[in-house]
């Protein structure tokens, strides 16, 4: 009776249950389909917009790059900023909060920490004094390409792109000084010397400077770039807090602003080359380049060739960046690499005692400059920040936790001196004389404009001429500053203030048409009796000496011999450590398995090898088992930005390196001892993750390049949408470039810091030139062209880069002016 009672009623229950579940669905689809429609992520029509003074006409090619043209500069480049709003609308929101320390507004809590610093850098407020210094020509150009912006998200309407909708936002007001404080972010990205001085600040707490050094060698050839045994020095001052546990804290609290901001990460920079006409087949000089930057979604690069009255230039483009940073123009083509010149210096200052508003200095006391910022922070109350300047600027300790938790703050503090904070920064201004520039001369005098972040420029004109220019500003340090930028220097002596910097006649430059050709690859440009250093840290040069193997081994080169060099994949860092792998894996049986895979590994770093694999897992170990012991919870943060491949390479070849001797015992311990255990753990790895048989382990199935998205790879089940994942070959130093991301704990051999963007250039015709991206044009993840590169990147495939607009013809776009 009662089961003939309830069932009807159970039955309707689940019926109108039903009912309502179908209808909330075909809810949602209708939305979804309204917003699908709705939805402007496709370029194609035509819109009337103010401020633009005459109609310009957007044509797209089979390439998929937009070519504009415009009567005026101005309006080309109104254009550039309007194609970035409408093709990168949340791209330029995200970087926009990211420059002006407003991310907690969208993103509540867990992005404080970042706007607390980047606020307390004062990037906006240097962007506004060094946007006063410009010239009215300068300031109507970048008001041109903010007004484009503004206009395209006008034209987006409701339907903007699903980040905004998922986080409840709509963008922002573009103005000038946001691409002014882009540009000084982009300067923050490749200049890490502060925090490789953070990093041998930490581990002076827990190592000598001789130990330091023999983890963080000096530059091969090199001898310490100074004599001061600075660890001694920091703990005899009192630098460090007494308490035990700073290190474990250290490791845990500094994620969040390395996050969005990865400083000091090996592998981090480019690759650039010139052949001169002597070495190539067409007579012509041929100019390759490839920038190493994080990996994003969308990328970092925004394809297109803007023309004009006085421009007709096609590249790669920067959403919040009004003009083309790399590519070429009717006459001349240029690429960069990072020079990496210590423009950054930290300052331990030491707090007044008899008044801690006051801090000491060489002729006595200064007081702290103050300001106080507000941070509105999403779901709660709006954060206060007070923020403490010294002469040498803003005191970063308050707010980076490593310093924070690392330094003794009631006596000391620690200031950031940093040349793209000057209010002569003019390096906007060098990008847009750059875009009309027709021969190296001109590429010469537009580059005397740049400030930051010093580059390595290769260049080459259709006449045939190349040549190189290092390009920025860098201090010249004293014979008297003895520190050379290694490590923080005391703030209250004289002889570490910065003198004037050096000029363009001082810095390295070659225009002697080198019949050898020239090539940069992050490595040490500066000859030995160099009067000034530009750093103690270049990056190794692994990369640059291949590159010049592969340039020397043909007489003469074309495309297809460039291609393959920037597809090479030998890398020179793995073959001193291979004799002791393959010794190390002939000695037990367990290990017989993995012999035959490694008889035929020589270093090659390809998708389908499986000595690569075992490689990689083996040499991550042993680097953990040699310098973990003693670095302890420092060894994690240090690693993530530091391979430490040169120092382990030293040590193990060192018979007398007492690093791994355990000094209660008898026997004295060699590091290489320790190769049979990584080896072991390698082996419990691969066949745990990718099975037991050899043949089903590849390198590809480890590397896979994750181009991350800002925010939505920290949302579980919206990261597999927005990410993009390819297996890549290469590892941090082949000149494929594929920096692993050992922090990562689920893909600890993925690659975060990879080519983003490849480009060739024929001289002999400019349009035959080459290029390829990452991921796609478009920053609309329901659009095939947010990914539509990927496949062909992977494989090393390049695209046509013509200025030819009669090839544009997959769609158009009028603009109008109203």
């Amino acid at each position: 009776m009662r089961n003939q009672f309830f069932n009807p009623r159970i039955n309707k229950l689940f019926k109108y249950f039903f009912l309502g579940l179908l209808f909330l669905l075909m809810l949602i689809g209708s939305v979804l389909g309204v917003y699908l429609y709705s939805a402007k992520s496709s370029m194609k029509g035509k819109s009337t917009v103010a401020g633009l003074r005459d109609e310009v006409m957007i044509a797209f090619d089979e390439s998929d790059i937009p070519h504009v043209e415009a009567k005026s500069t101005n309006d080309a480049l109104y254009a550039l900023g309007y194609l970035h709003a409408r093709e990168r609308g949340w791209q330029l929101e995200f970087n926009r909060r990211l420059a002006s320390g407003s991310l907690s507004e969208i993103l509540g809590e867990k992005s404080l920490r970042i706007d607390q610093f980047i606020r307390t850098l004062g990037i906006r407020s240097a962007a506004r004094n060094q946007y006063e210094q410009l010239p009215s020509e300068t300031k109507l150009a970048l008001e041109a390409y903010a007004n484009g912006i503004n206009a395209g998200f006008a034209d987006l309407g409701w339907a903007l792109p699903v980040e905004f909708i998922l986080l409840g936002t709509k963008p922002g007001l573009w103005t000038p000084i946001d691409s002014m404080s882009w540009m000084m972010m982009m300067a923050l990205d490749l200049g890490d010397n502060w925090s490789k001085e953070v990093i041998r600040l930490q581990l002076a707490s827990v190592l000598t400077t001789d130990e330091i050094w023999q983890i963080l060698p000096p530059y091969p050839g090199d001898q310490p770039a100074t004599k001061i045994d600075f660890a001694k020095l920091y703990k005899d001052r009192g630098i460090y807090q007494a308490s035990s546990n700073s290190v474990e804290t250290l490791a845990s609290n500094s994620y969040q602003v390395q996050d969005l901001l990865p400083m000091g990460q090996d592998g981090k920079g480019s690759n650039n080359w010139v052949l001169s006409g002597t070495q190539t087949t067409s007579g012509k000089p041929i100019l390759a380049n490839d920038p190493h930057l994080g990996l994003s979604t969308p990328s970092t690069w925004y394809f297109v060739h803007l023309k004009s009255k006085d421009m007709n230039i096609i590249g790669g483009s920067m959403p919040g960046l009004p003009g083309v940073i790399l590519g070429h123009t009717s006459k001349v083509a240029w690429g960069f690499t990072n020079t990496g010149a210590d423009v950054q210096d930290l300052f331990i200052d030491q707090i007044q005692t008899s008044n801690p508003s006051q801090y000491v200095t060489a002729t006595g006391s200064e007081f702290f400059k103050v300001r106080r910022e507000t941070i509105s922070v999403k779901g709660q109350k709006s954060v206060s920040l007070l923020v403490r300047e010294t002469q040498h600027g803003p005191v970063i300790s308050d707010v980076f936790e490593p310093l924070k938790k690392l330094i003794n703050t009631d006596k000391y503090v620690v200031s950031l001196k940093w040349s793209a904070l000057d209010k002569k920064n003019q390096s906007i201004l060098a990008l847009l004389h750059v875009n009309q520039s027709n021969s190296i001369e001109d590429l010469k005098k537009a580059f005397s404009h740049f400030y930051a972040p010093m580059q390595n420029i290769v260049m080459a004109d259709v006449d045939g001429n190349i040549g190189f220019m290092a390009a920025g500003v860098a201090p010249k340090r004293t014979a008297q500053n003895s520190m050379a930028g290694v490590a923080p220097v005391f703030g209250w002596e004289a002889k570490n203030e910065w003198g004037a910097y050096l000029t363009m006649e001082e810095l390295p430059h070659d225009f002697s048409s080198n019949p050898n050709g020239i090539a940069t690859a992050n490595h040490k440009i500066q000859g030995d009796h160099s009067q000034y250093s530009l750093t103690a840290d270049w990056s190794s040069p692994y990369r640059f000496d291949r590159i010049n193997q592969l340039i020397q081994a043909k007489p003469k080169h074309d495309m297809a011999s460039n291609m393959a060099i920037q597809a090479d994949t030998l890398s020179l860092a793995a073959q001193p450590l291979i004799e002791l792998l393959k010794e190390t894996a002939r000695q037990e049986p367990a290990f017989q398995k993995m012999v035959p895979l490694l008889d035929r590994f020589q270093g090659e770093m390809k998708v389908d090898d499986g000595g690569a694999l075992i490689f990689n897992v083996w040499v991550d170990q042993l680097t953990r088992l040699v310098f973990k012991p003693k670095l302890g919870t420092f060894f994690e943060e240090i690693y993530r930005q530091r391979n430490l491949r040169e120092g382990l390479i030293q040590i193990l070849n060192d018979p007398d390196s007492s690093w791994c001797d355990v000094p209660a015992t008898e026997k004295k311990e060699l590091c290489k001892d320790l190769s049979p255990q990584a080896l072991k753990f390698t082996l419990d790895y691969v066949s745990r993750r990718y099975g037991d048989s050899p043949n089903a382990w590849k390198w590809g199935r480890a590397h896979t390049a994750i181009s991350q998205h800002h925010p939505m790879s920290n949302v579980p089940f919206l990261k597999s949408l927005f990410e993009l994942h390819t297996p890549i070959p290469g590892d941090t130093f082949t000149v494929n470039v594929g920096r692993m991301n050992y922090s990562n704990p689920e893909e600890p051999y993925a690659a975060n810091l990879a080519p983003g963007m490849r480009m060739i250039y024929d001289l002999s015709n400019l349009d035959q030139s080459i290029f390829m991206g990452i991921g796609g044009q478009s920053g609309w993840v329901q659009s095939k062209r947010y990914r539509e590169y990927l496949g062909l990147w992977s494989a090393d495939n390049y695209l046509p880069l013509s200025t030819n607009s009669s090839a544009a013809n997959q769609a158009s776009f009028l603009l109008k002016a109203k």
